[in-house]
């Protein structure tokens, strides 16, 4: 009811069911606190978790890529003068779609009007996201306190001296 600055804890298992604990029953480890609510701790992720977005980001689009061999989108464009309704457009668009994009990629591509096609893609050099994936790499072991070096992250490994020992990265 507010009245007491903690009065008991809810725990909730994964089964559903509320279970109240006294205080005397607990004992709250918290990892500073969270000035948005100070009967909870910091979580140390929170800080984080846009570099753990970027780098679950950076997995689909290589996903993407790989589904679709490298290429990133294609170029159609009427031959010489001609042009297109946005309803034609439009229907190109999804049958290019429904036909080489996804389980579809590496399909023979055929169209009934003079087109020229440009294929838009990367090389495997251009498609080299290590350095974006290095950022979540170094912060979020950070965040918990210990070196990437020690899970045997990239990041950490690429600068590790010669004869080190795990002790020595701790």
């Amino acid at each position: 009811d507010g009245s007491m600055y903690i009065s008991n804890y809810d725990y909730h298992p994964d089964n559903g069911t509320t279970i109240r604990l006294e205080r005397d029953e607990v004992l709250h480890f918290r990892h500073g606190i969270d000035p948005s609510n100070p009967r909870h701790g910091l979580p140390p992720l929170r800080a984080v978790l846009q570099d753990i977005w970027i780098d679950q980001e950076s997995n689909h689009f290589v996903g993407s890529m790989m589904r679709n061999m490298g290429i990133a989108s294609l170029l159609l464009s009427p031959k010489g003068d001609g042009t297109l309704s946005e309803a034609e457009v439009n229907r190109v668009q999804a049958y290019i779609e429904s036909r080489f994009t996804g389980d579809g990629r590496g399909r023979p591509l055929a169209l009934g009007e003079p087109t020229d096609v440009q294929k838009l893609s990367f090389s495997p050099t251009e498609l080299d996201l290590s350095t974006w994936r290095i950022t979540a790499e170094t912060r979020v072991p950070a965040a918990l306190g210990f070196s990437s070096t020690v899970i045997g992250f990239y990041s950490g490994l690429d600068a590790t001296k010669v004869g080190s020992t795990m002790r020595e990265y701790v």
